[in-house]
C-alpha cells in the first residue's frame, strides 16, 4: 500500500523527519471534523491511526507525539 511505503520512507530517513509529519499531522488534526464524506473520513481516521501505531515505538515517549495522539482520540471520541 502506499501509505506505508510512504511512512516507512520516513522512518527510513532520520528521526527529525518522523518528527515532522507528526507536528504536520499534529497541525492537520483540526480540520478532520469538517470532513462531510463518510468514507473520506474514515480514510482520514486510519492514516491517523496508522501513522500513531508506525511511530509509537520510536516517538512515543515525546510531548508532541503524546499531544497529537491526545487531540486525535479526543477528535476521533467527538465524531462518533
Amino acid at each position: 500500500m502506499r501509505w506505508h511505503k510512504f511512512l516507512n520512507n520516513i522512518k527510513k530517513a532520520c528521526r527529525e523527519a518522523m518528527i515532522i509529519k507528526i507536528v504536520d499531522a499534529n497541525d492537520n488534526l483540526v480540520y478532520v471534523p469538517l470532513i462531510k464524506s463518510q468514507s473520506k473520513l474514515k480514510e482520514v481516521l486510519w492514516k491517523h491511526q496508522f501513522l500513531i501505531k508506525s511511530f509509537k515505538p520510536k516517538l512515543g515517549n515525546l510531548k508532541i507525539f503524546k499531544e497529537y495522539q491526545r487531540k486525535y482520540r479526543k477528535i476521533k471520541k467527538e465524531l462518533k
